[in-house]
């Protein structure tokens, strides 16, 4: 899995640095590529980091999210999309759940954030840690009406995805 991983995150990386080098005709591709491939590895060692340091609002979500448990979706933590690690992501449905404590309230950095994500056709749902915390039910709801409203026609997801 490791070998296949790695292989997926090359083919990425040559492929950014192959639309970089039409932007920038005078850079030499090798440069280009690897500027970019240590940036990918950077977010990918930071998503791991972030991955075992969880706090105990995104454990809690965390919980209610893994092995497909909210109505068959399937969500990953910490998830690099970009230059952003979000803490939760469902690509079938397009859905970014974030969990935010007080430091997030009035944040323009993730007021930015969220543009560019739903730029790139995201949904982005922010919940506080304290509902997560105390509103567990509350929270299920919330992001299975999200989910709802983000597949298209009410589509399930896949099955033949697991």
């Amino acid at each position: 899995m490791r070998g296949s991983r790695r292989l997926r995150t090359n083919v990425r990386i040559r492929r950014e640095a192959r639309s970089a080098q039409a932007l920038f005709p005078r850079r030499k591709t090798s440069d280009i590529f690897e500027r970019m491939a240590k940036t990918l590895l950077r977010s990918l060692d930071n998503a791991r980091r972030l991955r075992k340091d969880m706090t105990d609002a995104e454990r809690a979500l965390w919980r209610l999210l893994r092995n497909r448990r909210l109505s068959g979706w399937r969500f990953r933590r910490q998830q690099p999309i970009d230059h952003h690690i979000v803490d939760f992501v469902c690509f079938e449905a397009r859905l970014v759940v974030e969990a935010d404590g007080g430091q997030h309230s009035e944040s323009e950095a993730d007021k930015e954030r969220d543009a560019y994500l739903r730029s790139r056709g995201f949904r982005v749902l922010r919940l506080w840690n304290n509902d997560v915390l105390t509103n567990e039910d509350g929270v299920y709801q919330t992001i299975t009406e999200a989910l709802a409203r983000c597949a298209p026609d009410g589509a399930a997801p896949s099955s033949s995805s697991a």
